[in-house]
Formats: structure tokens, sequence, C-alpha cells
């Protein structure tokens, strides 16, 4: 930790690249709850040493230290949260390598955070929202027709979360129209074109059309 006060007291980033492999070293070694706190540990540091530097090197590091510390977590709600960091991790890689299986990790683990958070759970809405994103991604990227399906229910379930009074209430609403066009589009069936219509009118009446 001395190294890390170091850092937050100079923002010096070298410090953070001399921290990191004492970490690994550590997390490494150890087993059970110690393992659990030197892996929190890497994802801390190289969390900021990201930050610092906008190093996309570090980003597979970090995805990695996810990967392990995720299953050691008993708690549903930590155990989502870190599911949702993870995707994002995976999310800021694709952007940046263009692999396709680093998209489909990504969701992956946005699909398992969300069937892990309780219902209740404020994050719920904005998670979604994330999934519809990384699913548009993919969708549009390889032309897999289920995916269509995916994108219209996981927008739906965006905005059944989302407060009527919410800023971004109308933008999602919008992504859910776009999303049942391309599913009309894609199988012919009026129902969710009419759906579709039923959401831009909802979206008109906001904006005061």
């Amino acid at each position: 930790r001395i190294l890390h006060h170091i850092y937050r007291g100079t923002g010096d980033a070298s410090v953070l690249r001399e921290e990191v492999p004492l970490w690994r070293s550590g997390a490494a070694r150890a087993d059970g709850e110690l393992r659990r706190q030197l892996l929190a540990g890497v994802i801390l540091s190289v969390n900021e040493l990201y930050e610092a530097t906008d190093d996309g090197a570090l980003l597979p590091e970090l995805a990695e230290a996810y990967r392990a510390w995720i299953p050691l977590l008993e708690d549903p709600v930590s155990r989502a949260i870190c599911l949702d960091d993870l995707s994002s991790t995976l999310l800021k890689s694709y952007i940046r390598d263009d692999e396709e299986s680093t998209l489909v990790e990504s969701i992956a683990a946005a699909r398992e955070a969300l069937a892990t958070l309780p219902e209740d759970r404020p994050e719920r809405a904005s998670w979604l929202n994330g999934l519809v994103l990384r699913l548009r991604a993919l969708s549009q990227r390889t032309g897999v027709r289920a995916l269509i399906f995916e994108i219209a229910d996981a927008a739906r379930a965006t905005i059944a979360a989302t407060a009527a009074d919410d800023s971004e209430r109308s933008e999602r609403l919008t992504r859910l129209a776009t999303a049942l066009e391309d599913q009309y589009d894609a199988t012919k069936d009026a129902a969710p074109l009419r759906e579709a219509i039923e959401a831009r009118r909802f979206i008109a009446a906001a904006l005061g059309g």
C-alpha cells in the first residue's frame, strides 16, 4: 500500500507500474481470503494505471484479474458489479482490438451480471441499456438473426426498469423503436412495427411534439 499512497500523493504513474507486479506475484502465490484481497489490489492498481496512461495493453491483464476474482465473491451484488466491470473492460478492449470474441465475452459477462443482480437494484436500467448497445454492435457485425429478438427484449426490459421522469428515457425509447423496426424488417411481422410506432408516439409526446 505504501507505493499506492505515494502515487496518490504524486500522480507519478511509474509508481503504479512498480506496484502492479507486486500485487500480481502475491496473488499468484496466495489462496483463500488472502488471494481475494490481493486480486482486489491488482484490479485497483491496474485500473488506476490504465486511467492514468490510457495504455490499452493493460486491459487484458485487468480482464484476467476480474476473471480470477469474480468466482471468489459470495455476495451477489458485489459479484454482479464485478461482472459488469469485466464486461466494460472487455468492451474497451474490443473498441481497441476489434476482436469479435472480445465483444462476445463482454456480452456474456453483461448477461451474467444482470442475471446475478437483484431485481430492485438501481443499476439495472443502465446495465440493460449497455447490453442493448453491445448486442447491437454484435448484430451489425455478424448479422445473426437471433440477436434482433434479444435486442428488442433487452430494450423492452430497459424501458420497464427506467423511471418515467428519467432524462434518458426518450433516448432508450428510441433504441427500443429502432430494435422493433429492425425486427419488423427481418420478419415482416406487424406486431413489432405497431409497438415501434407506439414507442415513437411516446417519444414525440415527451418532446412536446
